[in-house]
């Protein structure tokens, strides 16, 4: 039974020699040439976030997501960059997809770098792409950054999966999907709030993985905890 991480939780800090999400035999990622970081221009409505508990989860978990899909040296130099950066608000969505973006921004420019078979960019949001530059629909928020670097679904999927499509509103045709996917973490899905789905993909085949937020569990703010229900049944 995989394990179900909810984006209220407290981000593990990765030592770069003792991260557990990471598994260079498998994944087989290149060499990285280095990365190009340089301060983010951003424009003055948008307000500079607070120092805050969850401004830091934030550049931690980035800071996770990054020594899982890339080698030690680029994971290093990166991890120091973000640690750095100032955080700001991220701006009023505009569309469906951009009301689950992270809320908050990073104000850093990583360039597209090849990890494996994809690549990893940091445009505010963290970008995880099979193209070069990673197209804009390609962010990943908290809950899923959470759920695709546990040790459980690096070994289901035998990767970090990254995203193929933006989040949409979910559809009742694929409601036995969604009950399905809380099931396989054990989970009883009417007591979730079914917010959006979104495809990811392992290089070979797509899942469809269902945002998440709890009816009745609140973390200590009083916020609905969040999940990101990844199933294993490919589309």
């Amino acid at each position: 039974m995989r394990q179900l991480v909810l984006a209220a939780s407290p981000t593990p800090v990765l030592a770069a020699e003792s991260n557990p999400f990471v598994n260079p035999s498998r994944r087989g990622f290149i060499k990285a040439a280095g990365v190009f970081a340089a301060a983010l221009a951003v424009a003055p409505k948008v307000a500079l976030a607070n120092a805050s508990y969850e401004s830091t989860e934030w550049k931690q978990l980035v800071i996770n997501l990054v020594y899982a899909v890339g080698d030690q040296r680029f994971a290093q130099r990166t991890a120091d960059s973000i640690r750095s950066c100032s955080l700001y608000s991220a701006p009023t969505p505009t569309n469906f997809h951009e009301q689950f973006s992270a809320n908050l921004i990073l104000g850093l420019r990583v360039y597209p770098e090849r990890v494996g078979e994809r690549y990893f960019e940091i445009d505010r949001f963290p970008f995880f792409d099979t193209e070069n530059p990673c197209r804009r629909y390609k962010d990943l928020n908290v809950r899923e950054i959470r759920q695709i670097v546990t040790p459980d679904e690096i070994d289901t999927f035998g990767t970090v999966v990254s995203p193929c499509n933006q989040r949409q509103a979910p559809d009742m045709a694929y409601y036995d999907h969604f009950r399905r996917a809380a099931e396989d973490y054990d989970s009883d899905p009417r007591e979730w709030n079914w917010e959006y789905s979104r495809p990811f993909n392992n290089g070979k085949k797509s899942f469809l993985a269902h945002g998440v937020s709890h009816r009745t569990s609140r973390d200590s703010s009083g916020r609905p905890h969040k999940a990101l229900l990844l199933s294993s049944e490919d589309i």
